[in-house]
This record gives C-alpha cells, sequence and structure tokens, in this order.
C-alpha cells in the first residue's frame, strides 16, 4: 500500500468517525500543516498532520433546524498562529438548507452556545475597553447570519463596525 493511499484511508476513517463533514477537514489539516510550510526550511517541522486534533471541529445548534451545525476550535490544534491575546479563531458554519453558512469567522478568548443563541468573550478593545467584552448573536434564518443581540452581562450591544465576522454561502460541505 502507498504512503498516500494509506493517509488517505486513515483520513476518511477519522472523519467518518467523528461525522464531521469532509470539508472542514480538508480546510483544518490544510491550515494546521501551513503554519510550518517553510520553504526555506523544508525539513524543520513536525510530522505531517493528517487527521484534525480531537475537539476541533465538533457539532453544535445554531440554527435549530434539525441538521448540525460545525465550529472549528482553533484552539484545539497546536498551531499557536491561531491564537493570541485576543484567543484563538473560532469559524462556525451554520446549516441553510443543503448548504452552510460560514457565519463566524473571529479570534475570540471564548465561545459558548445557548437555545438563545451564541456568546462569545472577546478582547475588551471591541468593546471600548469594557471588560469582559461579552458579545452575543442570535441566528436569523431569513437573513443567513448571526445577529447581534445583548450579551448575558444585560449590556446593550456593542456598537461599530465588527470586520472579525463574515457570512457567506458554502456548498458541499457533506
Amino acid at each position: 500500500m502507498t504512503p498516500l493511499l494509506l493517509c488517505a484511508l486513515l483520513f476518511v476513517s477519522s472523519v467518518q468517525e467523528a461525522d464531521a463533514p469532509e470539508g472542514l477537514a480538508w480546510m483544518a489539516i490544510r491550515d494546521i500543516n501551513a503554519v510550518y510550510d517553510d520553504d526555506a526550511e523544508p525539513m524543520n517541522r513536525p510530522p505531517v498532520v493528517l487527521t484534525p486534533p480531537k475537539g476541533m471541529i465538533r457539532a453544535v445548534d445554531v440554527s435549530h433546524d434539525g441538521r448540525p451545525d460545525w465550529l472549528v476550535d482553533y484552539g484545539a490544534s497546536d498551531a499557536n498562529a491561531y491564537c493570541g491575546t485576543g484567543g484563538c479563531l473560532q469559524r462556525l458554519y451554520v446549516s441553510a438548507g443543503d448548504d452552510y453558512i460560514q457565519a463566524m469567522d473571529a479570534q475570540v478568548l471564548s465561545l459558548t452556545f445557548a437555545d438563545d443563541g451564541v456568546q462569545a468573550q472577546a478582547h475588551p478593545a471591541l468593546c471600548g475597553d469594557r471588560d469582559p467584552c461579552l458579545l452575543a448573536w442570535r441566528w436569523d434564518e431569513a437573513g443567513g447570519r448571526l445577529t447581534l443581540t445583548p450579551a448575558s452581562d444585560g449590556r446593550p450591544v456593542a456598537t461599530g463596525e465588527f470586520a472579525l465576522f463574515t457570512a457567506r454561502q458554502i456548498s458541499g460541505l457533506e
């Protein structure tokens, strides 16, 4: 058996065990390995990552449509390039019919999910130095996006543009 075929079999079996969409697994593996990609020193790197680390891709429920939504938590990887003083990169994909919408692409300190939405603790600079900086969203099915709402601390929604978050249609994750 060739090494490439063996790698492909290991990859597919790990994705099937976790039931995560194959497209998200490929993205996570690509991103982790890219951190160590250095043409000047190609031998100075850890072993190639073949499967997403445990807990990096997990099912969550944001849309409440009976289909899993998916969180890709880069804090679960050993790739420190995706974490900093503002937390770690979090990518949220919400089901929309047969497709998915990338509803969040943000670096946050923590992210929690509840029946009434998503809440993040972000760097205080995003909230005018309010600490803790809590931001909350509810899923707007008609708009296909997360909309800001008051956070659990009862404070009003932070104002201003948050360039951290995107919404775009993603096809073929499954």
